[in-house]
């Protein structure tokens, strides 16, 4: 008991462990004589089926606090959930099998209760709720089909199809869909949620691509129930969509409309590479950028090699970034490479550092695999320590200059974090022993190098550049985003002229290869 209610010292009984203070506060909080303790959980619990609680304020059950509807009933629940030892399932047990939660929410002469109750404050009908933000991500996985059933370990970023409870929040890269569908900021708790109607809501269901993604993985899953019958496939999608069977008139509507669509739609549009592409919006960056999800229909692009980027000088790789996650072990999540892991072989290879690395987890990481001062062929690790974080957007360079025999050779990195106007762009400059023989003939790959382990990229990747020169820090994309005689490849990922057309002079276009 606070001193200031009763000033009787307080029976504090110390365990192994622990002075006892901690648990002597929880027993007073749950005696059955404290009638507050129990209202409010059985309150909130009340709010959590019925969307709004007896007690309107959820956490204020003070003078300032609104009365609640139903006084005596609210008594009642709290002396029972005591009563029952303080059982959640027998509370949320008796209150989903009430009269007042099995009601309908049409009633079937509503004027009365209109006049009398119109905010339905004594639950004449039972009122209409829209899911929360988790339950309507969760509801959009289970019907296309996606939605992982394991539950437990670490949480995983929102692109990962697991449930809800299980994502990872960040407060700098939020994800849409909660936000719209008024999740909590999740940095304070929250007793109730806002529950709003907005257009943006709309445009996000129809537009996205997280739900455009979700679109053709529902039509995969139809397809693969009934192959080449419509009529099926639209039974199967009532069936998962609305949990009931079809209508024959509604069976004819949408078969009607899949004739028509197929009639009116270009063929060849269809079956390009770009209407599978997935794109994202890289945070304070305008247009979109490729989602990149590793052993995914989108884990790599590659340009078909030319002379041109055969070079065995100086380059420089430009690109943004968002960061998803890194390998738990030491491998290097790749950016860009023109190499396909062979140590014996020929090429480079730009990426980001993993957890157990020998130098530094979670930095940018160059590997140059060519001939050395000394006369050897090899690999050498070029490391930038320069550190990024999950889910945040970066800036990223390395401008290579070759070794010669009189000099060690240099690595220009620079990284800026897009979601901080006041970093400053971040510069390492690292010496390295590699005077060239990097030149092959190896496809140039994006967010993965070629070969049997792509030691792919995870998240988002934007505005891809390739120069034939090490460029200084004032002619790198973040300040410049011209084009010029030295650029061997500038890949934007804009739907114009295409996603994966070169904005360069030499036009190496990218392809998607089929995982």
């Amino acid at each position: 008991m606070l001193t200031l209610l009763d000033p009787a010292a307080l029976a504090v009984r110390p365990l192994p462990h622990s002075t006892g203070r901690r648990s002597a506060l929880a027993h007073w909080l749950t005696q059955p004589g404290n009638p507050l303790t129990a209202r409010v959980i059985v309150n909130r619990v009340w709010q959590q089926h019925f969307g709004r609680g007896l007690a309107a304020n959820a956490s204020d059950f003070g003078m300032l606090g609104e009365p609640p509807s139903h006084p005596e009933l609210l008594d009642w629940l709290a002396g029972r959930f005591v009563r029952e030892g303080w059982s959640l399932k027998k509370m949320h047990r008796l209150m989903v099998t009430s009269a007042a939660y099995r009601r309908a929410s049409r009633h079937p002469a509503p004027e009365a209760g209109k006049l009398k109750d119109p905010e339905n404050r004594l639950l004449w009908v039972m009122p209409p709720r829209r899911l929360d933000a988790e339950q309507i991500r969760d509801a959009l996985l289970a019907v296309s089909g996606e939605l992982l059933p394991e539950a437990g370990g670490s949480g995983v970023t929102p692109d990962v199809p697991r449930r809800t409870i299980f994502t990872r929040f960040m407060r700098n890269t939020r994800d849409p869909l909660a936000d719209v569908f008024d999740a909590p900021l999740w940095f304070s708790s929250a007793a109730s949620r806002d529950t709003t109607t907005t257009p943006v809501q709309s445009l996000l269901l129809a537009n996205s691509a997280a739900l455009r993604a979700r679109g053709r993985a529902f039509a995969a899953r139809l397809e693969a129930t009934a192959p080449g019958d419509t009529a099926a496939q639209v039974q199967a999608a009532y069936r998962l969509a609305f949990g009931r069977a079809a209508q024959d008139s509604e069976v004819r509507a949408a078969t009607e409309f899949l004739a028509k669509q197929a009639a009116q739609s270009d063929t060849k549009r269809l079956s390009s590479g770009q209407a599978a592409f997935i794109p994202e919006k890289v945070p304070y960056r305008d247009g979109q950028a490729a989602r990149i999800t590793p052993d995914s229909e989108q884990m790599l692009f590659r340009v078909s090699d030319s002379k041109a980027l055969q070079a065995d000088g100086a380059f420089t790789l430009e690109a943004f970034i968002v960061p998803r996650s890194v390998a738990e072990g030491a491998e290097v999540r790749t950016i860009a490479a023109k190499w396909n892991g062979d140590k014996t072989g020929a090429g480079w290879s730009l990426g980001i550092t993993g957890q157990q690395s020998r130098r530094k987890p979670l930095t940018l990481a160059l590997q140059l695999i060519g001939t050395h001062r000394d006369g050897h062929h090899g690999e050498s690790a070029i490391f930038a320590d320069l550190g990024v974080q999950m889910n945040k957007p970066y800036f990223v360079a390395a401008a290579v200059t070759p070794a010669t025999a009189a000099a060690p050779g240099r690595v220009f990195f620079a990284l800026k974090d897009l979601s901080n106007d006041d970093e400053p762009l971040l510069t390492a400059g690292v010496e390295h022993e590699v005077t060239g023989g990097w030149s092959n003939t190896t496809p140039l790959t994006l967010a993965a190098r070629s070969g049997t382990k792509p030691h792919s990229f995870h998240g988002a990747i934007d505005d891809v550049r390739l120069s034939s020169v090490a460029l200084p820090a004032d002619r790198m994309l973040y300040t410049s985003e011209s084009v010029s005689d030295t650029t061997l490849g500038y890949w934007r990922f804009e739907a114009k002229p295409d996603v994966f057309a070169d904005s360069g002079p030499h036009g190496h276009a990218l392809e998607r290869p089929t995982p």
